[in-house]
């Protein structure tokens, strides 16, 4: 359900504050190359930051995105295959019009539901090493299960760790494990 929370790293940091010091949260993902979000770009920190740091509560361009460039298609079998997925699709997508309309309302001040957030689990890695390095992610990653051939999902478990934003010797650490999964393609099931 992450990919439906417009803001993340206050998810992150809420969730930290209701965990005790043995709780995890697991989270199962989309990846988004194996779905119908298949167009669309994973989000960055950059983004998540910008989200957080200004107090955006439902980013209008998120939605936008998500009703503009989501496909007609659900299937990561067919979407493994990757062979004429925009032929098949892009024709078949809402229309500009429609977007426009949605992102109105959303203007509008109306909540629409969206995939906010979108990841591989490499884009997703990546937003874990550079939450961590900013200080904004109390979590250490325990376990990361990446997606498996001919499914769309990934997951990863995390435990709350407080001494991440605190001691440099537990951050460096966790940065370093999350950057050996980012070199390891095999992991990621890239």
């Amino acid at each position: 359900m992450l990919e439906h929370v417009p803001r993340i790293i206050d998810f992150f940091q809420d969730i930290a504050t209701i965990l005790n010091k043995s709780g995890k949260l697991y989270l199962i993902l989309p990846d988004h190359r194996y779905c119908f979000d298949h167009f669309r770009s994973p989000t960055s920190f950059a983004e998540a930051f910008f989200i957080h740091s200004q107090g955006i509560e439902v980013p209008p361009w998120r939605v936008f995105d998500s009703t503009l460039e989501a496909i007609p298609l659900n299937d990561p079998v067919r979407l493994w295959t990757k062979g004429g997925i925009a032929t098949e699709t892009l024709s078949r997508r809402k229309s500009f019009e429609g977007a426009v309309k949605v992102l109105d309302r959303v203007l509008e001040g109306q909540y629409v539901d969206a995939h906010f957030s979108v990841f591989s689990p490499r884009s997703f890695i990546l937003l874990l090493y550079n939450m961590v390095n900013a200080r904004l992610f109390p979590f250490k990653c325990t376990a990361f299960y990446p997606t498996e051939k001919d499914s769309f999902n990934f997951a990863a478990v995390f435990q709350v760790c407080s001494e991440i934003l605190q001691v440099g010797k537990v951050m460096a650490y966790e940065l370093h494990k999350l950057a050996l999964l980012l070199d390891a393609p095999d992991i990621l099931g890239e």
